[in-house]
């Protein structure tokens, strides 16, 4: 398994990071999860995006909002990012 700011460090181009349903994601932890779709919170007050995702092999659902989907668990280091 490679990191993806190892790709950086490289100059290589890093996976794309746009969150669409179906898209599959491994989380720095090395499981992976499927993002089912991409919500609104329903008090308007709130207006970033939720990712609804699920383990790949498992049956309980997780909302994440979007900026801490696609953020960094460190600096330099991505929370989650696409394997597909």
């Amino acid at each position: 398994m490679h990191d993806p700011n190892t790709w950086k460090r490289w100059g290589l181009q890093v996976a794309d990071r746009t969150l669409r349903s179906g898209t599959v994601w491994r989380h720095y932890k090395g499981g992976t999860y499927q993002l089912i779709c991409v919500a609104r919170h329903e008090d308007p007050k709130i207006s970033e995006p939720l990712a609804i995702y699920r383990q790949s092999d498992g049956l309980d659902y997780w909302a994440q909002s979007q900026s801490n989907f696609l953020g960094e668990w460190e600096p330099g280091h991505h929370r989650f990012w696409r394997v597909r």
